[in-house]
């Protein structure tokens, strides 16, 4: 894979019209409406998950992941 992080999409005929692709090698998942995210078969072990957002900042949180249990995380956007 080449260069990861977030690319911007435009529209050259409509401004409001965009979107954004956020390219990594690693696991990822889009929230919905509400902000919930799943990230399935994720091997044990303890992990660092970032988030990202047009135009929110949140801070990377640390979580241990433990074979068969869900584990929860909640991220402030300020």
């Amino acid at each position: 894979i080449g260069a990861t992080g977030p690319v911007r999409l435009n529209c050259n005929i409509h401004n409001w019209m965009r979107g954004w692709i956020v390219v990594t090698e690693e696991a990822a998942a889009i929230s919905g409406a509400d902000g919930s995210f799943r990230i399935d078969n994720v091997p044990p072990g303890t992990y660092e998950l970032r988030v990202w957002h047009e135009a929110l900042k949140g801070a990377p949180q640390k979580i241990t992941v433990l074979a068969g249990k869900p584990t929860v995380v909640n991220f402030a956007l300020k």
